[in-house]
């Protein structure tokens, strides 16, 4: 890595990378200093490339980047990348404010990542995503569906000028007939894996003979994968393998992202090319506590603000840094998206109430769902209703079986990628003299009132003094799949209420 004065500052000792959007997020440099050496990391859009000499810039000098860049707090990867959206940002946005290097000097070349185009997938895509580095990924085991080790990853392969990771090279275990052993190598997209981050496991959706007649080559051969022609054949191998994934661009990120409703509520809607769409002013929830449907207001380049339109989770992506969201379907389409009385969802107390929703997104987008997109059998979680906005669900009571008002609902949690809501979080005032503190709960363990506007639930004072809280001005880092194991393991010993 050189400054902007083609001083060279340290190599480049690893890469982050997005697992659920599969691009390369930063590039990990390493800086000598009189106190050691600092590990600096920095957005690949932000740094020049030159390629024949295999070296990048940055566009400050190293007096500075040693005084103010942000630097990772040693390389416990990948959940010391986890630190929560205020690090990650402060990060990024020390980078990106940045005056770029003007002219680009000779040889080099700006990384520009590739429009990376909405795939419907289990739920909304999060960036930045999930984090983890390429090195903590090398040599990690794959378990097929019987629970069995297929292989490892042996490596990546990677577009360095749109920062896009194409492949995963991997090595699979020779069992019987199998003939991809260590002396072959699979190219496999990302989306056929998961990650589980809370016990670092790494699962393939596919069985041994998939890998067995999947486009292999040998350790020194790899580089045939970056032909349009072998690429095409991995493409269309994996498109019609049997039982694939959908194929979205990355891994499916166990747990998924976890996002507040007050907080994605105003965000602005654009399309892929960035212009205004309108504003994302709600979301809707169903009888099960799934959350299939953003509600927004369209207005800027179309001008019809005066409709709500009930867009799914899964064809968005939103972007945290920005206040962003993305659709990215073209106008054509979008104006034949069927449009609503602001205000309420239609036809509540139909089950069907977005059948005309529904056939939409399937007929005019062409979209291919994964199985399990529509929504399962009531479980009796809305009283009288088969869905109910966030909004409304946060001017609720909550009161005790009994009736009496022992709270209040101060914010929703929802995991987006798993299009559900994942914790009503609760104050209780003086009740039980708990004091100021919030606690985020499970939608299963209450029961949603709507004509009594109010959230029933039956807990007693020993469940609530020892429940996993916080304090109202010290949220937690929701981002931490560590936090969400400790508030789950407590809850998963609480019968459901009903």
């Amino acid at each position: 890595m050189l400054d902007r004065n083609g001083d060279t500052l340290g190599p480049v000792s690893e890469l982050l990378v997005d697992v659920s959007g599969a691009y390369i997020t930063y590039l990990v440099f390493s800086l000598p200093s009189v106190d050691g050496d600092k590990l600096i990391p920095v957005p690949a859009t932000s740094v020049l490339l030159n390629r024949d000499k295999k070296t990048f810039m940055v566009s400050l000098e190293k007096e500075i980047i040693l005084r103010d860049a942000p630097t990772l707090r040693g390389m416990e990867l990948p959940r010391t990348v986890l630190q929560g959206r205020k690090e990650e940002e402060r990060r990024y946005l020390f980078w990106y404010n940045l005056t770029p290097v003007r002219p680009v000097p000779q040889g080099y070349t700006t990384i520009l990542p590739e429009t990376r185009p909405i795939v419907y997938r289990l739920g909304a895509r999060i960036v930045p995503g999930t984090r983890a580095t390429l090195s903590a990924l090398r040599n990690m085991s794959a378990l097929g569906p019987d629970g069995q080790v297929l292989g490892s990853i042996y490596d990546f392969i990677v577009d360095p000028m749109t920062t896009r990771i194409q492949y995963v090279l991997f090595s699979a275990e020779k069992t019987g007939d199998i003939t991809t052993g260590e002396d072959k190598l699979v190219a496999v997209p990302l989306s056929v894996f998961t990650l589980d981050y809370q016990d670092m496991l790494l699962t393939m959706n596919v069985d041994r003979s998939t890998l067995m007649y999947a486009p292999a080559a040998g350790p020194s051969e790899w580089r045939s994968f970056t032909t349009n022609e072998r690429q095409r054949d991995v493409m269309i191998y994996w498109a019609m393998a049997k039982n694939p994934r959908p194929l979205n661009a990355g891994m499916r990120v166990l747990p998924a992202e976890t996002a507040r409703a007050s907080e994605l509520t105003g965000f602005e809607v654009s399309n892929v090319a960035g212009e205004s769409l309108g504003e994302l002013v709600d979301f809707v929830v169903d009888e099960n506590g799934a959350a299939p449907y953003a509600v927004i207001e369209f207005g800027g380049t179309l001008g019809i603000g005066d409709e709500w339109f009930f867009v799914p989770l899964q064809a968005l992506t939103v972007n945290t840094y920005r206040n962003r969201v993305i659709l990215g379907i073209d106008q054509n389409t979008l104006e034949r998206m069927p449009g609503f009385q602001k205000g309420s969802i239609p036809e509540n107390g139909d089950p069907g109430w977005d059948a005309e929703i529904r056939e939409y997104w399937h007929t005019w987008t062409q979209a291919s769902f994964p199985n399990g997109w529509f929504r399962d059998a009531p479980a009796g979680n809305i009283i009288g209703a088969t869905a109910i906005l966030t909004s409304e669900i946060m001017d609720y009571d909550v009161r005790n079986p009994e009736r009496k008002n022992i709270g209040e609902i101060e914010d929703v949690m929802l995991n987006l990628q798993e299009t559900r809501v994942a914790y009503n979080v609760l104050s209780f005032g003086g009740f039980l003299e708990i004091g100021q503190k919030l606690f985020a709960v499970p939608f299963k363990t209450m029961i949603v009132n709507p004509y009594g506007e109010e959230v029933i639930f039956d807990i007693s004072r020993e469940v609530l003094e020892i429940a996993p809280g916080f304090d109202r001005g010290d949220w937690p880092n929701i981002a931490n799949p560590l936090w969400h194991e400790d508030v789950d393991k407590y809850w998963l010993n609480i019968p459901p209420v009903g």
